[in-house]
């Protein structure tokens, strides 16, 4: 049913240009027109088109090929698109290409998604090339395929570093890409090494930001030693977003103290944050800890009970 819907599709959509005389059942279409719809903004029209190519297959690619070599940027943004959805042999090399060359780096970073997408063997060189770059649209582009593909101490520790250095907005793709890799058993220990190397020392940092960016990326991985770092939060006029995370995250690796902290203080708590330390005080519940359901209870958080 597929291949029918696609065929129809190419009838329909995509007009006819030569019939061979020789044999009245072979169609020739012109697939450019296809392909410059690629970079329609409207959906309806982009779409159609879009199932159509990737219902090709490898009798796309070359179309493919050279409209990512004579079109503009949109359309080729487009076609990166196609190129990430469709089973083709040669969309990976494709891929590739346009990861290390594009004169867009917007489409560079489709490029680097859809290598990642595809869990293609290419991805682990552009994504080890991107996290290296200094450019930020690169690098962040690299924490998608953290995981699998960034595992030595050296791109760890880059990770680390840009927690550090990235607006608060940003922080969550450092912070995601180590998760991810520690979520793999066998790179586990060399994120906690690099976590050790870089955000461990930062607990005791006299900037009470970078103490709860620290905390944060320790708190990550359950690690209870960053309780005190968050607990800055609840008092400090640090960054409002970062001030929210580190509450909530406190839930995760807090205690019996933490419960005493947090309900404390919910007096003083401007409405905006005090969502988060109810938010704490439910997950601290949640995990068991003694004395949280009450004093949510008593602080009057919403659903508590």
């Amino acid at each position: 049913m597929y291949r029918l819907v696609v065929l129809l599709l190419g009838l329909l959509l995509v007009p006819p240009t030569a019939r061979a005389e020789d044999d009245p059942y072979l169609l020739t279409i012109d697939l450019g027109e296809a392909i410059r719809v690629l970079g329609d903004e409207d959906s309806f029209e982009r779409e159609p088109l879009e199932i159509l190519l990737v219902g090709l297959g490898d009798r796309a690619v070359p179309a493919l090929r050279k409209g990512l070599a004579t079109e503009d940027e949109a359309v080729r943004m487009g076609i990166i698109e196609v190129l990430t959805e469709t089973e083709a042999e040669g969309a990976s090399a494709l891929l590739l290409e346009r990861a290390k060359m594009d004169d867009s780096i917007y489409v560079r970073v489709e490029a680097i998604s859809g290598l990642v997408s595809r869990d293609a063997p290419e991805a682990a060189e552009v994504v080890s090339s991107a996290l290296a770059s200094d450019e930020p649209l690169l690098y962040r582009a690299a924490f998608g395929g953290c995981g699998r593909y960034c595992t030595s101490p050296e791109q760890l520790d880059r990770i680390v570093a840009f927690a550090f250095s990235e607006p608060v907005v940003q922080m969550v793709g450092p912070r995601g890409a180590l998760v991810r890799t520690a979520g793999i058993p066998e790179h586990r220990a060399a994120v906690v090494a690099a976590l050790e190397r870089g955000a461990a020392p930062k607990l005791v940092a006299d900037d009470p930001e970078v103490r709860v960016r620290a905390a944060m990326l320790l708190a990550a991985l359950e690690d209870e030693r960053a309780a005190p770092g968050l607990e800055v939060a609840l008092d400090q006029e640090i960054a409002t977003m970062l001030r929210v995370q580190a509450i909530v995250a406190l839930g995760g690796v807090g205690n019996e103290s933490t419960v005493t902290t947090v309900g404390a203080s919910l007096a003083t708590l401007s409405p905006l944050i005090r969502p988060a330390a109810c938010k704490a005080l439910s997950i601290l519940a949640y995990r068991g800890v003694e004395g949280a359901s009450a004093e949510a209870v008593q602080r009057g958080c919403p659903g508590a009970k």
